[in-house]
Order: structure tokens, then C-alpha cells, then sequence
């Protein structure tokens, strides 16, 4: 995520995209949303499939929570 694609680093571009979508969903009714991370908590190399994390639980109206994380 720290190479670069287009117009910046990969993991700002995939936050503003995040932040986009966050927002195209706020005020879905009967909408649970959670965010699950993968692959950032052991060093790499090697990669380790089991590297997961639910770092916000399903809830409703977590759009702020994920954006923070």
C-alpha cells in the first residue's frame, strides 16, 4: 500500500475512495457496516493468511468509527 498509483500513495487513494463510499451510505436505512483488516499487524515478508483483524464491529451508523480507524 505505500507504492504509488495515479495520483498518490495507494493507501490514500484507497482511504479516499473509503471515505467516499462511507459517506454514499450514511443515511441507508437498516444498514450495518463493519471493517475487517487484513495483513498489518506481522511483518511481511512472509505472509500470514491468519493477519485479520475486525477492528469495527457491525453496527449501525459506524461510518464516523470506520473513517477513524
Amino acid at each position: 500500500m505505500y507504492g504509488h498509483w495515479q495520483s498518490g500513495a495507494k493507501i490514500d487513494v484507497a482511504k479516499k475512495l473509503m471515505s467516499n463510499l462511507l459517506d454514499s451510505l450514511k443515511y441507508v436505512d437498516n444498514l450495518q457496516l463493519a471493517l475487517r483488516v487484513f495483513g498489518h499487524l506481522k511483518k511481511y515478508p512472509p505472509q500470514d493468511c491468519d493477519d485479520t483483524r475486525l477492528e469495527v464491529p457491525f453496527e449501525n451508523n459506524n461510518s464516523g468509527k470506520i473513517k477513524t480507524v
